[in-house]
């Protein structure tokens, strides 16, 4: 038997798509847990009406007060029966075969303590697969930690082992809901425990715009311990080193609303370290307000909506310069500001920053063409090789 598991929050809207995927399913043998994380919409009426119609398999429903996900997972594996526990997002569902799949392979490796549980592969609607093709055709037996070596990069369809999760709970910390799943998935995968991976798709993926994917940066930014708890995490694993390293904590420290010495404790860092990340930003404003204020520019737009991007929009926050716009090949999945692609009519700014780490040559060309009265830069010409 499984325990499917499912968080949700005001997502009334799509539940009744995994609903109906769960019904159609070639195996029944599973429960379905709904931890609903204090919805204000009609969640608890449509999930009360299916409770009482559905015989093929049973429906646990608690509403919880709003505390985020990792705690929904907690409570739902509290309330579990059974030992595989697949956990399927509110937004999504399953193939018709994914119970009978897991139920298969699972017990496989269910009595052997060197593995935490099983994946198959999730893709989009259209049958692409999240993250690339795997490079194995059966399966490979691997930790969290070495997946990207045979691409199994992006979200996949992990069946953990119940008990796993009830020995790796995850961390609380008061008034924040949100914490990354890899605070977890890592913790086990450190501990050398495997995953079987299946290069099997069985699990079916729409990102919506109010999804945690979707807002991970902001989600972090606004729960500092639980960030601070996940970066403090993957340093002890060796998972970030140098620059990689000096960047995470930099991105902390200039984003997050705590003082110096609750930084420097929860993540375990020296004045004298926290003094140097300081000083990298000062450089960094001083060098950004040159360029602005030698050009004259009151409003610009910018070419990549990546990390230094997002950084970038908080520097010029600060020095009132107005961003109308940003350029980018995924300018429909971005909802936070206005975006268009580069094949798009684009309203005239004084200024174009390309905030590419390594900008294709034809970019720049391409934008001097669409926009021949501005000013086309890149954030590489300030000559700060710690952006």
């Amino acid at each position: 038997m499984v325990t499917v598991f499912t968080p949700t929050y005001n997502r009334a809207y799509t539940l009744g798509n995994l609903y109906r995927s769960l019904k159609t399913q070639t195996s029944h043998d599973f429960e379905w847990i709904i931890i609903d994380d204090g919805s204000e919409d009609e969640t608890e009426d449509l999930v009360r009406q299916w409770t009482q119609e559905t015989q093929e398999f049973p429906i646990i429903y608690r509403k919880v007060p709003n505390g985020g996900k990792h705690r929904a997972i907690n409570a739902g594996t509290a309330l579990a029966k059974y030992e595989a526990f697949f956990i399927v997002d509110s937004d999504d569902c399953l193939t018709e075969d994914a119970i009978g799949f897991v139920l298969t392979e699972f017990p496989k490796i269910a009595d052997d303590d060197r593995y935490a549980g099983i994946s198959g592969l999730r893709m989009y609607k259209n049958g692409e697969i999240i993250g690339g093709t795997p490079t194995f055709s059966d399966y490979v037996d691997t930790t969290n930690f070495e997946r990207v070596e045979y691409s199994l990069s992006g979200d996949k369809a992990e069946v953990y082992k119940t008990s796993v999760l009830k020995r790796y709970p995850f961390p609380e910390f008061a008034d924040e809901a949100f914490l990354t799943e890899a605070v977890v998935w890592d913790a086990v995968a450190f501990d050398g425990m495997k995953i079987r991976w299946f290069n099997r798709a069985i699990y079916i993926t729409e990102y919506m715009p109010d999804g945690l994917s979707q807002n991970i940066y902001m989600k972090m930014k606004k729960n500092p311990y639980g960030w601070a708890e996940w970066i403090r995490r993957e340093r002890l694993y060796g998972r970030l080193k140098d620059k990689e390293l000096s960047d995470t904590v930099f991105a902390f420290i200039e984003r997050v609303e705590l003082s110096e010495d609750v930084i420097c404790r929860i993540l375990q860092i020296s004045e004298r370290e926290y003094d140097s990340f300081k000083k990298r930003k000062e450089r960094i404003f001083s060098a950004l307000s040159r360029e602005i204020d030698s050009r004259g520019l009151s409003n610009m737009a910018l070419y990549g909506y990546g990390q230094n991007a997002r950084r970038l929009l908080e520097y010029l926050k600060d020095i009132k310069i107005e961003i109308p716009y940003v350029i980018d090949k995924r300018h429909a999945d971005i909802r936070e500001m206005t975006a268009y692609s580069l094949e798009m009519e684009l309203p005239e700014v004084e200024s174009v920053c390309i905030t590419l780490k390594k900008p294709e040559p034809e970019i720049m060309e391409m934008l001097k063409e669409r926009l021949p009265f501005s000013y086309i830069w890149q954030l590489s010409d300030l000559g700060i090789k710690e952006w």
